[in-house]
């Protein structure tokens, strides 16, 4: 919010280093997630039914996708709310809710147990994501200026300090 005032420059950089950080951070947790709880071995401490080590198996991609998607939703909300277009977060919210809720009743009337509420989070994470990137305008503008390929590089120029 501070360099939107009065940096207004600076704002693609710092939107590419977020996006970048926290990509980063959802791949590795995501990849961290899917080895863990795919060995075997740690199913096997972590509980002794192998009906129970099964259910973790068919659930993995759906928690790991979620680990993805977790900081690219949160930094969007960040993003979004510094950038001064945040009029859109309450309607997203209440779209990320509803469309949940709504996949919630069908996991719950088709018994599809904790591997569709794993599927649902992400369905609330990627409906915060595709809606900030739908109806933020200010978002679209700066996504772009941020990883165009032919960014504008700034020009670092030294200040003199007084001695």
């Amino acid at each position: 919010t501070r360099d939107m005032k009065d940096r207004e420059h600076r704002v693609p950089k710092l939107i590419k280093t977020l996006y970048g950080m926290s990509a980063t951070l959802g791949v590795s947790a995501a990849a961290l997630t899917f080895a863990v709880l795919k060995n075997s071995h740690v199913t096997s401490a972590l509980v002794a039914d192998v009906s129970v080590q099964k259910m973790i198996a068919t659930m993995v991609p759906f928690a790991a996708l979620s680990q993805a998607y977790c900081p690219i939703a949160t930094i969007s909300d960040g993003v979004c709310i510094g950038l001064g277009s945040f009029s859109q977060v309450p309607t997203i919210m209440l779209g990320s809710f509803f469309t949940t809720a709504v996949g919630l009743s069908l996991v719950a009337s088709q018994g599809l147990g904790v591997v569709g509420v794993w599927a649902c989070m992400n369905v609330f994470l990627s409906s915060r994501i595709a809606g900030h990137s739908i109806l933020s305008k200010k978002l679209r503008k700066y996504l772009k200026l941020a990883f165009q390929k032919n960014a504008p590089t700034q020009e670092i120029v030294p200040v003199p300090v007084a001695a």
